[in-house]
């Protein structure tokens, strides 16, 4: 499949434009400008045969899975927001798969089914503690709810089988309030004891604006005897910024309130993920 949405390449933008000296990030890249685009505002003419080799493949989109498989064992849930904006000439631009998604039920009808083209990439060490009885920490942010979403499904679900659990809290950060999802999954599985607690933040709003990771620092104590006493904790977000804030805040925590030298309190944190006691799933 042809990835009518992608970016023009630079050199093909360069022939397009006829001009050798163009600002590829001002002109192309920030206007999100696609070669379809261009060679219709340019009226340039170009053979089906090079139209295919010159235009991207489309490329798969990941999610991660936000349902249990012990929950539903066939099915799958996914959580995404239909992507859609004006770029700054005035164009619309909407995601290929979230509009896909979004669609598929006025594509269906009952002489037609709507498909969708997937498959799983496993990531066997993402995985609740098999001893029930380790306490666990859950740490989200945006993309990341959808993988924590599939961690407290699955503990209600053992719960309701008759298992045992140890504690269990999360933290969850949005950008704002109406970014807040799943609350009605949160507020079963405090209700059966599958979640001790949850802490919600807001980068942006009116009011009340905080970081997952500003709670995370306030909680330092806790978060300490969490590891301490052998609990886990699982990381999901965005690799870029959330991972990387996230570390930051535990190696002040763990030098902070277990007494550590930044080199020591480095070493500690290697440990913990070799010893799979911090488990993540990085955007």
């Amino acid at each position: 499949c042809a990835d009518l949405g992608a970016l023009v390449s630079p050199n093909f933008a360069r022939m397009i434009l006829q001009r050798k000296d163009i600002d590829y990030k001002a002109e192309i890249a920030h206007p999100r400008r696609t070669l379809v685009e261009l060679l219709l505002q340019h009226q340039r003419k170009l053979s089906l045969e090079d139209l295919l080799f010159q235009i991207a493949p489309m490329k798969p989109r990941y999610y991660s899975i936000a349902s249990s498989s012990i929950k539903r064992p066939t099915k799958i849930r996914l959580l995404y927001r239909k992507i859609k904006y004006v770029t700054s000439l005035g164009s619309l631009r909407e995601g290929v798969c979230t509009s896909y998604l979004s669609y598929k039920g006025h594509l269906s009808n009952q002489d037609r089914t709507a498909h969708l083209a997937a498959y799983i990439n496993h990531n066997s060490e993402f995985r609740l503690p098999k001893e029930g009885h380790v306490p666990i920490l859950m740490i989200a942010v945006g993309c990341g709810v959808s993988p924590i979403r599939a961690l407290l499904e699955e503990r209600v679900a053992l719960i309701e089988a008759g298992r045992r659990l140890g504690s269990a809290r999360l933290f969850l950060g949005f950008r704002t309030p109406d970014d807040e999802v799943f609350k009605a999954p949160v507020k079963e599985a405090i209700k059966i004891g599958a979640l001790d607690d949850v802490s919600v933040t807001f980068a942006s709003g009116d009011e009340d604006k905080r970081l997952v990771t500003d709670v995370l620092l306030d909680e330092g104590e806790y978060i300490w005897n969490h590891f301490e006493s052998g609990g886990v904790a699982f990381l999901c977000g965005g690799a870029r910024s959330f991972g990387a804030a996230v570390e930051d805040v535990l190696l002040k925590i763990f030098q902070s309130h277990g007494s550590l030298e930044y080199s020591d309190s480095e070493q500690y944190l290697r440990r913990l993920r070799k010893e799979k006691k911090i488990m993540d799933e990085l955007a």
